[in-house]
């Protein structure tokens, strides 16, 4: 009897201990389809998770600002301003009414997602949410080869969510097993019982991510989301986005910006081309990725390095001051350098005259 009750104790304690280790997987919520017109639907989903206080980080894919509706760009700003609860990143599918503007159309193949969309993304992402993207997702229909090239060649994403393609940088894959479902089907929420069963079976798996289209959410929809929030909370799963689980692989702790470039230097190419220059911004704990160059204080595109030329189309002038902030690879941005123009100094005074002559 004595060795039946050890054995059960042993084997309640290796289960425990078990339980133990999977009992949290981390878990991403996956909003897709950030729109103007339904973002709404969206607020209300992330309203939720913030109201629970879970440490509710919740990754949101974003393709359109259709008009620019102040209220919109509010609450994609917010999003934006708080890393620790959000992540924005780039879908598959940009669509008409684009927020990145000029080169967000498809070209050659209508799924080839070529470079003036990553671009273009980028720079509109930073001039009007002070924001870099670096996580990137195909849509359903998956991505091309032309795709993972340009990826593969941009400095400034570090993430390929879930794989389909072959040939992407290693160093930039993160890929979940997808056993369990937040939707039964787009737009429609699993049964409860289903999802929790499903959850329950795959409590050992380190991940999983969890994709909802709250635009087409309907009434009984957010009530199952409501519990099964409610339940992945009782169940302690972690949740976190693509950019805080990439630093905790990559083990990046880094919490100091870095250095603010010096030495701006500018250069004339011709009456619409400037090109600036400067001393690279020191990080010693996780690296510089890139520069921000900003001309009279309005963004003007992203560098990887020194030096930028700014082309315009419109002539540049003597007194157009540039500044220019580093960021990391923990997401963390410089100051800005002081202003320079090719007219004056770095403190923006007139230059003394030159060439006099007595008479």
């Amino acid at each position: 009897m004595r060795h039946s009750v050890c054995r059960l104790i042993c084997a309640m304690t290796l289960l425990a201990a078990a339980n133990a280790a999977y009992a949290a997987p981390y878990v991403i919520l996956k909003f897709d389809d950030l729109e103007e017109w339904s973002y709404t639907d969206i607020k209300w989903a992330t309203d939720l998770c913030t109201s629970r206080n879970a440490k509710s980080t919740v990754g949101i894919f974003t393709y359109s600002v259709d008009g620019g509706a102040a209220a919109y760009m509010d609450y994609v700003r917010s999003l934006c301003q708080n890393p620790a609860m959000y992540e924005v990143w780039l879908h598959g599918y940009l669509g008409d009414g684009s927020i990145y503007g000029p080169g967000k159309e498809f070209l050659g193949s209508p799924y080839s997602y070529q470079k003036p969309a990553f671009d273009s993304a980028i720079h509109s992402m930073v001039a009007n949410f002070d924001y870099l993207l670096r996580t990137y997702s195909e849509h359903w229909y998956g991505g091309d080869q032309t795709t993972v090239t340009v990826f593969n060649e941009n400095p400034y994403f570090r993430i390929w969510w879930e794989p389909t393609q072959s040939g992407i940088r290693p160093d930039a894959v993160i890929e979940t097993d997808g056993a369990v479902s937040l939707e039964s089907t787009t737009g429609i929420v699993e049964d409860t019982a289903t999802f929790q069963q499903k959850y329950d079976a795959y409590a050992f798996r380190e991940f999983h991510t969890l994709q909802g289209h709250p635009n087409q959410w309907d009434a009984a929809s957010r009530a199952r989301f409501t519990t099964i929030l409610d339940f992945l909370i009782a169940r302690g799963a972690r949740f976190t986005t693509p950019w805080q689980y990439y630093k905790q692989l990559r083990g990046i702790t880094d919490t100091t910006p870095p250095s603010v470039p010096s030495g701006v230097v500018l250069t004339r190419i011709d009456a619409k081309q400037i090109r600036a220059s400067w001393s690279p911004s020191v990080d010693a704990e996780s690296a510089v990725d890139g520069y921000a160059v900003f001309r009279n204080e309005k963004f003007v595109g992203m560098s990887p390095t020194s030096p930028y030329d700014d082309v315009s189309s419109t002539t540049l002038m003597d007194s157009d001051t540039y500044r220019v902030r580093a960021i990391n690879r923990a997401n963390l941005w410089s100051g800005k350098s002081p202003p320079v123009s090719i007219a004056g100094t770095a403190s923006g005074t007139p230059r003394p005259p030159t060439n006099l002559r007595l008479k």
